[in-house]
């Protein structure tokens, strides 16, 4: 049922509603919940915001990881994912809009670490599959890189394509073979 909720959730915000905006009155009247069951599912309002920009999240990685089937691990596939990703944040800003609402609560800022510790990871694989040195640190790197890149096209609502053209350099300057 919890998830019901996060889907309506996710339906208001295709239908325009901020997702920092939602509070349990909306879920209510649209009929995915009542007003007890939303408390009983989410302790307060921040919880629920934490746990849709978890589903969002989920949505960001199903993207990057279609987007980069096809490839083998290493420089094509980083760029790849990298790309899907700053595209998937421009194309649906709901994931940085609750980013930015939650990032100043502790719960809301361990979450939003856990999600670049993720996508660090992945960097970390694809580096190493390119034969890198220190891949943990550049994949630490890389991903404070891709934060930050969408976060600057989330403000300017558009693509920077300097910011992503110099992301994607220095991921070519990554491998010190």
């Amino acid at each position: 049922m919890k998830n019901k909720v996060l889907l309506a959730a996710r339906k208001l915000i295709g239908s325009g509603v901020t997702p920092s905006q939602i509070k349990a009155a909306d879920l209510v009247a649209v009929g995915a919940c009542s007003e007890s069951e939303f408390t009983q599912y989410f302790a307060d309002l921040a919880t629920f915001q934490r746990d849709l920009a978890n589903l969002i999240f989920g949505e960001a990685r199903e993207a990057v990881i279609k987007s980069t089937a096809g490839h083998n691990a290493g420089l094509q596939q980083l760029c790849a994912a990298f790309t899907t990703y700053l595209d998937y944040n421009l194309t649906d800003p709901a994931l940085q809009e609750l980013a930015h609402h939650i990032q100043c609560e502790p719960q809301g800022w361990d979450l939003l670490m856990r999600m670049e510790i993720g996508v660090s990871l992945v960097a970390q694989a694809d580096l190493e599959a390119m034969g890198a040195t220190l891949c943990a640190a550049r994949a630490r790197l890389l991903t404070s890189l891709v934060v930050t890149v969408v976060r600057a096209e989330y403000k300017a609502k558009k693509k920077l394509p300097d910011m992503r053209d110099a992301l994607l350099d220095y991921c070519k300057l990554s491998v010190d073979r």
